[in-house]
């Protein structure tokens, strides 16, 4: 059994539900195959985010527009391709 598997035991299942329901607000940080396989765009796929940022802003990197140095410089474009993205994650 994968160290994963035996990590998710039934036993870890409760206790993570167990805290999850006294909480208000969960954040999960996971790889692209969660948001792949919900139909969200990834970061770096064909069409992905770095290539929709890179081609509506005309950045050298995609990657840059997730930058802090973009983010200080150009707060209205980074914030209004994020509230997109945000909008994506609601269909």
């Amino acid at each position: 059994m994968c160290r994963v598997c035996r990590d998710f035991s039934s036993t870890n299942i409760e206790l993570l539900k167990s805290k999850a329901n006294s909480c208000t607000r969960i954040v999960v940080f996971s790889g692209s195959g969660l948001s792949a396989t919900s139909g969200m765009s990834t970061f770096s796929t064909k069409g992905g985010l770095y290539e929709r940022a890179k081609s509506k802003y005309k950045l050298a990197d995609g990657k840059n527009l997730f930058t802090y140095s973009f983010y200080r410089r150009n707060r209205k474009q980074a914030e209004a391709f994020l509230a997109d993205v945000y909008l994506e994650a609601l269909e």
